[in-house]
């Protein structure tokens, strides 16, 4: 009864940080709990799971970016709670959720910026995960380029997050990049 109450809880306590109902994540708690019994999703799992969602692109590489994005608290697994949360930003976040969480994605090395290699490599994964479905126009560098020349008005050569959000208020082709929305590569 402990651990069935404590999930209860965690519930209740997901509903008021995520866009989901208590059905939902009722759900999503049972199928979690079926798929990764040890409640936690590796890097493995996690690259097998999404690849399943762009099964024609190589999908691998940003997987991974991802799955950095989702673990939270950096512990290597995702647990349910860190699942649901990534969900429900990439399906349901307001804009300001889904552009931290760009933001967060962009920035690999962590250090609260974005440099154009960051920036060249997160397009690069976009663009081979779904460059089988769409065309692609320009290259990840000539698109990092263009990210810099529009986002960086310090002109420091790296994006603060303000600098991210300002930019993406103005044109939010690199947040709709990472949604893979054809229209954007």
């Amino acid at each position: 009864m402990g651990a069935e109450t404590s999930s209860l809880e965690s519930i209740q306590e997901l509903r008021k940080t995520t866009s989901f109902d208590e059905d939902e994540l009722i759900a999503f708690y049972k199928e979690f709990k079926d798929d990764y019994p040890e409640g936690k999703v590796n890097m493995a799992e996690f690259k097998t799971l999404f690849t399943k969602f762009f099964p024609l692109g190589d999908a691998e590489k940003y997987s991974e970016h991802v799955y950095r994005s989702f673990d939270g608290n950096r512990d290597g697994a995702i647990d349910f709670k860190e699942f649901v949360i990534g969900l429900s930003i990439l399906t349901r976040g307001d804009l300001e959720r889904k552009m931290r969480w760009a933001f967060d994605l962009y920035d690999l090395d962590g250090n609260g910026f974005i440099s154009i290699t960051e920036a060249e490599e997160i397009i690069n994964t976009v663009y081979k995960m779904m460059s089988s479905i769409v065309k692609i126009r320009k290259s990840s560098t000539c698109v990092a380029v263009e990210m810099f020349e529009k986002y960086d008005t310090n002109q420091d050569g790296r994006l603060s997050f303000d600098e991210f959000v300002q930019g993406n208020r103005k044109d939010s082709t690199f947040v709709k990049l990472l949604q893979c929305e054809p229209g954007t590569v």
